[in-house]
């Protein structure tokens, strides 16, 4: 009888050895179906599934080294569904894939360029991106804004005055790019030239806390106290949550020797926040 009772139990391992070995091919064919169908919908054009670009991401295809769609769709897919990860080193290089391959495509350079701002706080990098973005699509109102805020940041004053001027041009009730001149001639030292254009920004109806910041800041720096402490009023009307408004109105009213004002105004500047400390250096 022992032989036989060999037999069985060979017969019954190769048995459930063959089973396993289908049951992990039928596994990787799953795994290989499902990435097959996720890469398919993800690539589909006009607009790629956000959804099955996610599951692409998770899957770690791309660090597979697969071969990948080259269709506009599925990078621009593939960026926002690693930024919906919360991968954002994964997005830019999407994104520096698609530039590459659509050179003349504005909306991604633009795309590229928002990340790096947004989530990087790389400037400086950003700004290739913005000028090819506005290089290809000459009136392109969000490139240009952002191309002329990064200018502004890094100290290319010239270059963001013009970048604003070109934006009025296309839309002569834009705040922000008012707003943008009459900062930029201000960080020239023209406070009279920032103090025309920025009066006439805080005219538009869209004219925020920012503009009767700025004005007043100008107007402060050419010895007109009263006038600046009037249009930071209208600055913390606007916006009651504005340290910086409250700053710059409590060293005003200090210089015009009004103390309980100025007092009252540096409390509310040096109130915390939930992420930092006040850095105003009124005295409460």
């Amino acid at each position: 009888m022992r032989p036989l009772v060999v037999v069985c139990l060979l017969v019954c391992s190769l048995a459930a050895a063959c089973t396993a070995e289908r049951s992990q091919d039928s596994a990787v064919g799953s795994s290989d179906a499902q990435r097959g169908a996720a890469l398919a919908a993800c690539a589909a054009e006009p607009k790629a599934d956000l959804e099955a670009c996610r599951t692409v991401v998770r899957l770690g295809v791309v660090e597979s080294g697969a071969r990948l769609p080259e269709t506009e769709a599925f990078y621009t897919g593939m960026a926002q569904a690693f930024l919906a990860e919360g991968q954002t080193v994964g997005a830019v290089a999407m994104y520096r894939i698609a530039v590459r391959l659509y050179p003349f495509n504005a909306d991604l350079h633009y795309k590229l360029g928002d990340v790096l701002v947004d989530r990087l706080g790389a400037s400086e990098e950003a700004l290739g991106p913005f000028m090819l973005a506005v290089k290809h699509r000459p009136r392109f109102p969000e490139a240009m804004l952002a191309l002329a805020r990064v200018q502004h940041e890094l100290g290319y004053f010239d270059e963001a005055i013009e970048q604003y001027r070109a934006l009025l041009e296309i839309d002569s009730s834009s705040a922000e790019a008012f707003a943008g001149v009459g900062q930029g001639l201000a960080a020239k030292g023209d406070h009279r030239g920032a103090i025309e254009v920025l009066g006439r920004a805080a005219l538009l109806p869209s004219a925020g806390d920012e503009i009767w910041t700025a004005l007043a800041r100008s107007q402060s720096a050419l010895g007109q106290p009263d006038a600046a402490a009037a249009s930071l009023r209208r600055a913390v009307a606007i916006n009651p949550e504005s340290r910086e408004a409250f700053c710059l109105r409590a060293q005003v009213l200090t210089t015009v020797g009004k103390a309980e004002e100025a007092r009252a105004a540096c409390i509310q500047a040096r109130r915390p926040t939930e992420h930092r400390a006040s850095e105003c250096a009124c005295t409460p």
